[in-house]
């Protein structure tokens, strides 16, 4: 379960790193696209997600269920695409919305994807 652990600590830290950048950049005052405190929080975790994700693809010595690596990857995909679609609807429907919340969808868009590539793991 390393691959577990790992992906934890980036999430973690990947999180914190884009939070406090986020932060910097809305206490600068500003203006800029919206866009950006949301691709800040997507790529706050898209380490620790593709840490996750491509270790379902490689050979492991645990047992797994049959079809069960496949089913995680195509689902963690799947998540993640949806995800970055949806939030970043909201982003563009909403721009006047303060720092933190456009923050928080892009930590909401990959956060699906991310828990499906950690369950494939468990699996």
């Amino acid at each position: 379960m390393p691959v577990i652990g790992a992906s934890l600590l980036l999430g973690l830290v990947g999180a914190l790193v884009s939070r406090a950048w986020t932060r910097r950049l809305a206490s600068r005052g500003a203006a800029r696209d919206p866009h950006v405190d949301w691709v800040l929080g997507l790529l706050g975790l898209t380490p620790a997600w593709l840490v996750a994700f491509l270790a379902l693809l490689g050979p492991t010595p645990a047992r797994r269920l049959q079809g069960a690596a496949e089913a995680t990857w195509i689902l963690a995909a799947a998540a993640a695409l949806l995800g970055a679609i949806v939030t970043e609807a909201r982003v563009r429907a909403e721009p006047e919305r303060e720092w933190t919340a456009r923050w928080w969808y892009g930590l909401a868009a990959l956060a699906p994807a991310w828990v499906i590539s950690l369950l494939g793991h468990v699996l």
